[in-house]
């Protein structure tokens, strides 16, 4: 989820670069294309032998942790574009950065608590709280804090596997991380889906497993651990120039290890050829290949626009990026909001089920497109990035209030 923008009048700022908005509103997309299946797992998905039907689960490998990867990387480099932002207005950094990282944990606990246990919000503030700091340090230093946490993120992963094969025993949902995001243990609803009592009985059981969701087992530990170093990766590449055209061998080297090995790698793991369970090779394709994937997928974006425009459906992927936060929250809602009514109310073979999932990704995200670009058109800011917003400049004393958009230009 990108950080809040610099306050508007407060530096000379460089135009922002669209595709970089592009790649948020992919990001976030992506991660509906993800988390739909949790959104619909009320439906009947298994087939007569009880397992999902393939289609289901191709369809879930292509999209599972590359995009949360990708949201991870994005994140780092809009933490490095308000870094730059507050250098060239010659104003200390971090600064009033944590105000914001806090500001995004508490809209994390609220999503988490009111809205879905799968979370990255809090994650991600305390990953950015981390890395404001180390943004500080040289680049040698950076590249080094990086290559640390890569190394314990390796061995994290494997044993968090391990321990989720151990702890499984049939009793209600564990929240951790989880081995595909079509396997509902490890991340559920708020409230479950089916679940007796309602929704409020959901948001009861949320705040009971709140301190379960902080866990070393949990996905949050697992975001954490990645998010450091991705954070400071992606600071590290948009430093060097990624998105301008004098990158093109570093996009080049990054699409070859990114789709060339890490592609390979995640169906290595995926087949289960090391035979070392799927329960723990899910979650390292998940939370070790897929990421990588994630860097390949950044640079053949940033390579494909660097010789044409933007166009239509880059401006329209433009403006959810723009609004990712609210496009996150309300795609949350809107899935809650089904798993209680039409998924529940729906009775589907395995194969209809299927098809049925991937219709409500196209209507949700369809929904979101619409709603972002057509806020845009008044407002220079989504709904929840303006009260956002407004509570930063009320803690910090910065006046000022989000004013109505004259003209749009995506951001950066």
């Amino acid at each position: 989820m990108p950080t809040s923008p610099e306050p508007e009048t407060a530096a000379p700022s460089r135009r922002r670069d669209p595709v970089i908005d592009v790649l948020r509103g992919i990001a976030i997309l992506g991660t509906l294309a993800t988390n739909i299946f949790l959104f619909t797992s009320g439906f009947v998905a298994l087939d007569e032998a009880g397992d999902l039907p393939w289609l289901h689960r191709v369809v879930n490998s292509l999209s599972n942790g590359k995009f949360l990867g990708l949201l991870t990387i994005m994140f780092g480099i809009g933490l490095e574009i308000q870094r730059q932002a507050a250098r060239r207005a010659g104003r200390r950094w971090p600064g009033t950065y944590p105000v914001r990282a806090g500001l995004l944990f508490l809209d994390g606990v609220l999503n988490y608590v009111l809205v879905v246990q799968f979370d990255v919000l809090r994650a991600y503030a305390v990953t950015g709280f981390v890395v404001a700091f180390l943004l500080l340090t040289s680049e040698r230093v950076q590249l080094w804090i990086a290559a640390v946490f890569v190394a314990v993120h390796v061995p994290f992963t494997f044993w968090n596997g391990v321990a989720s094969t151990l702890t499984r025993d049939g009793q209600g949902i564990r929240v951790g991380m989880s081995a595909d995001s079509a396997d509902v243990p490890g991340r559920t609803l708020a409230p479950p889906s089916g679940e007796i009592g309602g929704y409020w009985a959901g948001v009861r059981g949320n705040l009971s497993s709140f301190w379960d969701g902080f866990s070393l087992d949990s996905e949050f530990s697992a975001i954490v651990v990645m998010g450091i170093a991705m954070f400071l990766l992606g600071a590290r590449l948009y430093r060097e120039g990624v998105f301008e055209p004098s990158g093109r061998r570093l996009r080049r080297w990054l699409m070859v290890v990114g789709l060339g090995v890490g592609m390979p790698a995640e169906q290595v793991l995926r087949s289960d050829v090391l035979g070392i369970g799927l329960d723990v090779a899910n979650p390292m394709a998940r939370y070790l290949a897929a990421p990588v994937i994630a860097f390949g997928l950044l640079a053949a974006v940033a390579e494909f626009y660097q010789h044409r425009p933007v166009g239509r459906a880059g401006r329209l992927l433009a403006g959810v990026g723009v609004t990712a936060l609210s496009c996150y929250m309300l795609q949350n809602i809107i899935g809650v909001a089904l798993s209680h009514t039409l998924v529940s109310a729906v009775d589907l073979s395995a194969l209809e089920a299927t098809y049925a999932t991937w219709a409500l990704f196209v209507g949700i995200s369809a929904v979101l497109v619409v709603f972002a670009n057509l806020w845009l058109r008044r407002f220079s800011r989504g709904p929840f990035e303006m009260f956002w917003h407004w509570c930063y400049r009320a803690i910090t004393g910065d006046g000022g209030r989000p004013r109505a958009r004259a003209r749009r230009e995506p951001s950066g």
